[in-house]
């Protein structure tokens, strides 16, 4: 097991863009719906377990809410259990989150379907489900500020990554996917 090879991506930009024509005029170009990215938005800001399959859609999405903190994470095929989610990123985002509430957090977990979410994802899953309240392991309730974003793996890689499974996913909110719009740092 390979430790701490996530990322973190933090602003402390309290502002965020209140005009969503003014934003789409700037890159209007580079985005193909403007209902889609108010959707997608919107989205983020109302849902707190969420899956994508645009890691730039995400990440702009999230670039114009104001501050936040985003941790990014890779799933790995031989993850199994939750204790892989736990120790690559995901306690230390969800201790983050409980110490500074004012500030959303988003850990992002990338190619989530190399292995079976059902398996390694199964707390969060019943967190979800309203069957435990706890984040295993810190005896806290999922804060309101933590946000929990899967992307599926490419689908431009043919035959890669287990079949998303809807029902398993059927509380969870779905962010557009026709956007072309890159992640601006």
């Amino acid at each position: 097991l390979v430790k701490n090879y996530y990322e973190i991506i933090s602003s402390n930009n309290s502002s965020s863009i209140i005009d969503l024509d003014d934003f789409y005029d700037q890159f209007e170009s580079k985005i193909s719906s403007k209902a889609e990215l108010k959707n997608a938005i919107y989205i983020l800001k109302e849902n707190r377990f969420l899956i994508g399959n645009s890691i730039e859609l995400t990440l702009n999405s999230i670039q114009h809410l104001g501050s936040y903190e985003i941790m990014i994470q890779n799933a790995e095929a031989d993850w199994l259990k939750y204790k892989y989610l736990e120790e690559n990123g995901f306690s230390v985002i969800c201790q983050r989150a409980i110490a500074n509430i004012e500030i959303p957090h988003f850990f992002i977990l990338q190619d989530f379907n190399v292995a079976s979410f059902e398996c390694y994802g199964k707390s969060i899953l019943d967190i979800r489900n309203k069957i435990r309240t706890k984040i295993p392991g810190t005896g806290n309730n999922w804060p309101d500020n933590l946000f929990f974003i899967l992307i599926a793996v490419d689908s431009e890689v043919d035959d890669f990554g287990l079949t998303i499974n809807k029902s398993t996913f059927k509380k969870w909110a779905f962010l557009p996917h026709t956007l072309d719009y890159s992640y601006q740092k």
